[in-house]
C-alpha cells in the first residue's frame, strides 16, 4: 500500500520527526557540474533544488557556503545529519557544517 503526501504536509512533517539532507554533485558530458538538494523524513523524499556549479570552483568555502544557506532554508534545527559525496573538498565542507552546527 502506498500512502502520498502534499509537499507541504512533508514539509511540516520535518518539525516532528526531523529530516536528513542528501547532496550529490554530477557532470553531464559536456562538463557542466549540478550540485542537487534532497530531503528525506519518513514521510517522504522531496528534490528540493539543483544549483549550475559549472563556473564555480567547487573548493570547501563554496560547498560550505552552499550548504550553509541551504541548512538556514530548510530550518537547521530540523535536521539530524547531512549525507554528502566523500571527495577532499566535501570532507572538509562536513566538518566546518559539524563546527558551524554541533546538533548535526
Amino acid at each position: 500500500m502506498f500512502y502520498y503526501f502534499r509537499m507541504d504536509d512533508i514539509e511540516e512533517s520535518w518539525k516532528l520527526s526531523s529530516c536528513t539532507i542528501l547532496s550529490n554533485g554530477w557532470s553531464d558530458s559536456k562538463s557542466r557540474s549540478m550540485i542537487n538538494f534532497l530531503i528525506y523524513s519518513k514521510y517522504g523524499i522531496i528534490f528540493k533544488k539543483s544549483i549550475d556549479a559549472s563556473y564555480k570552483a567547487k573548493d570547501a568555502n563554496f560547498l560550505c557556503d552552499l550548504l550553509d544557506q541551504f541548512l538556514k532554508e530548510v530550518g537547521s534545527k530540523h535536521v539530524v545529519q547531512v549525507v554528502i559525496d566523500n571527495a577532499s573538498s566535501y570532507v572538509i565542507t562536513g566538518n566546518k557544517i559539524i563546527n558551524m552546527y554541533p546538533s548535526l
